[in-house]
């Protein structure tokens, strides 16, 4: 999705090969790589079906995620499990939002 015109014109101004890759690529790119690990940051939060089918979420509580704990949780104590949804939005929440902060970086150096 980067304008072939871009590239164009780095290679008329000299620029090498890693340096359009670090000037032109990646900035431009940077949108899509933001969407992306955003979405498996959360899918690393809701990883539930793939560990329950394969481990129980065991052996002990090795292989236990979050929301593979709030599920073995649910049986015996449902309103600490709720509790532990709550809080693993709010982890979520957090994260999602550290990360975009941190990704936007300084925008006056990016010019």
């Amino acid at each position: 999705t980067v304008p072939g015109e871009v590239y164009e014109a780095a290679k008329i101004d000299g620029a090498s090969t890693w340096r359009t890759y670090l000037s032109i690529t990646l900035p431009l790119l940077r949108p899509a790589i933001l969407v992306a690990v955003v979405i498996n940051l959360i899918n690393v939060f809701n990883s539930f079906p793939i560990i329950w089918a394969m481990t129980n979420g065991g052996p002990g509580y090795e292989t236990a995620t979050t929301t593979v704990f709030m599920y073995q949780l649910k049986a015996s104590d449902i309103g600490e499990s709720a509790a532990m949804s709550v809080a693993n939005f709010a982890m979520i929440i957090v994260l999602v939002a550290f990360f975009l902060v941190v990704s936007r970086g300084n925008k006056e150096t990016d010019r």
